[in-house]
């Protein structure tokens, strides 16, 4: 179990940051996950007629021929179960971000934080699998299902945001100044965790957008029904008018 591997903190971190990689190959980035855009900039009137349903164009399947390595690989990757629930790889990966890869450097308050003395190379590559890892997730939305709804949950989201922070906000001159190996890859970790967070930043822009929808819909809805009453409100008040005239002209 390629989790367990994850989880075993007796291994070597490049091991376990191996098996991270191989989580996001095997399981995550596969079928039948989907990637979806941050951003859904197009949205669909949920109160639109049925005349108006769109009519997906239909595309000609391509006759596409397969050799015989290829055919091995696909029938050794349709072997690998799927899976669309990734409950205790989310909980893991929540938890053990925190932990920045075990290392043994602390800040003012105690917490763990990278420092120049104590962080390694194996701390920094498993780091960066878990950073590659939750960016795929967050790609195929696996920590937030339904999250174009007003009724998203955004509670991982969060968290992850609570778990990256301290990769980022580092104050020690000597760390950020680092010009070793470990140094570069400490660069290189921090720009893909400030990536995460844009991310971040348009999952929350999304989700406003959802809102402003969703408000708009009810209020068309309601000036629909309103403008409804007010015409047949009107069209009895013309119709009794046009009544009286004609029965006074009789008369």
């Amino acid at each position: 179990n390629i989790l367990k591997i994850m989880c075993m903190e007796s291994m070597p971190l490049l091991v376990r940051a191996r098996f991270a990689t191989l989580m996001q190959i095997l399981f995550v980035d596969r079928d039948p996950n989907h990637a979806r855009p941050f951003v859904l900039y197009t949205r669909v009137w949920k109160k639109r007629s049925k005349d108006d349903d769109m009519i997906e164009p239909v595309v000609p399947k391509i006759p596409t021929t397969v050799s015989d390595s290829d055919r091995d690989v696909l029938q050794m990757l349709a072997a690998i179960p799927t899976s669309t629930d990734f409950t205790d790889l989310r909980e893991f990966l929540l938890q053990d971000l925190k932990k920045l890869g075990g290392t043994l450097g602390k800040d003012s308050l105690g917490n763990p934080a990278i420092t120049a003395q104590y962080i390694t190379f194996g701390q920094i590559e498993y780091i960066t699998a878990q950073i590659n890892l939750c960016h795929e997730m967050l790609r195929f939305s696996l920590f937030t299902r339904d999250r174009n709804l007003i009724s998203a949950d955004f509670c991982n989201v969060k968290c992850l945001f609570e778990a990256l922070m301290p990769i980022i906000q580092i104050s020690d001159r000597e760390t950020v100044g680092m010009k070793t190996k470990e140094g570069l890859l400490l660069m290189k970790l921090r720009a893909l965790v400030l990536q995460i967070i844009v991310i971040l930043c348009d999952l929350r822009a999304n989700y406003r957008i959802s809102r402003a929808v969703h408000t708009y819909e009810c209020v068309f809805e309601e000036m629909q029904q309103t403008q409804s009453t007010l015409g047949r409100s009107l069209y009895r008040q013309e119709s009794q008018a046009s009544f009286h005239s004609s029965f006074s002209t009789s008369q």
